[in-house]
């Protein structure tokens, strides 16, 4: 049995433990909250993204090789995982549903993240490795759209899949699998050639060059999207597991609690019965004299 003082300790750790992840808990639903309003330009880009599309021919787009290939293999698998705490659970399926997708023989795997280079470290796996976005991020966006595309046109790999966290809500993230090249060309399929401006445009140094350029964008649009669902994710699961855990707290206390008090109880009746038997010998020893 733990002796009072130490069991008095616990309690005042666990104390200061729990007041330290609820000021985590507020920390982190701040930063989501504040994720959750921030304003990207979705709306805005994609219409302006059609408009330019529409000005296209709709055979010299889909006979674009970045849209068009019929090989699937090799292929190139970008996982995505996070460098913050309390996180491993998440990066672990993702790093797991990247590997599932490999066929180690031909596949390539690009980890974004410390998490996920050290996960596949320890399994002795080879990847290539690109930096997790700062706070601009623009940057770090646009080179790993530029690597993808370039070794995409080299063909080096015919297909380009990202494995992410997807955010659904606060209780529920998905890892999700989603096809990244060729370019799935869904959200602008219907806005080719509705108008017939492609007939008086003037376009250089080609048009291979333009849908090149065009698709780079939009696959910076997409990477950026796929980000910020895997950083609402990450808040989201940070919340979930930190709740967890001071619910788990929680628990140990009661029963830390309930421990204090029974050893406080039995040392406390120990100390009376030692004061009465101490006083009932004294009396019995007047007594005899």
């Amino acid at each position: 049995m733990k002796s009072l003082r130490n069991l008095k300790n616990s309690l005042a750790f666990n104390k200061d433990l729990d007041d330290l992840m609820n000021t985590s808990k507020i920390a982190t639903m701040i930063q989501l909250r504040q994720l959750q309003g921030t304003d990207w330009g979705e709306e805005r880009f994609l219409p302006e993204l059609r408009s330019f599309f529409s000005m296209l021919k709709k055979d010299v787009v889909y006979n674009h090789p970045l849209i068009v290939n019929e090989n699937t293999t090799p292929k190139c698998i970008v996982a995505i995982t996070s460098d913050e705490g309390f996180l491993g659970e998440l990066n672990a399926l993702i790093m797991e549903a990247a590997l599932r997708e490999q066929d180690v023989t031909k596949d390539t795997i690009i980890v974004v993240g410390k998490k996920g280079e050290q996960y596949l470290d320890e399994m002795k796996k080879s990847y290539l490795s690109f930096p997790w976005m700062s706070s601009d991020g623009y940057g770090e966006l646009d080179k790993l759209s530029r690597y993808l595309v370039e070794k995409y046109l080299k063909a080096e790999f015919n297909q380009v899949v990202v494995v992410y966290a997807d955010f659904k809500s606060i209780m529920v993230q998905h890892v999700r699998i989603q096809k990244l090249l060729p370019f799935p060309m869904r959200e602008l399929d219907g806005f080719l050639e509705q108008s017939k401006e492609h007939e008086k445009l003037l376009v250089g140094p080609s048009r291979n060059k333009v849908i090149e350029g065009l698709i780079n964008l939009n696959l910076i649009f997409l990477i950026y999207r796929i980000f910020y669902s895997s950083k609402l994710s990450e808040f989201s699961a940070r919340l979930m597991h930190l709740e967890r855990s001071g619910q788990e707290i929680i628990r140990v206390n009661r029963s830390l609690r309930l421990e204090y008090f029974k050893s406080a109880h039995s040392l406390a009746d120990k100390r009376i019965r030692e004061i009465l038997s101490s006083r009932i010998l004294a009396t019995d020893k007047k007594i005899r004299s």
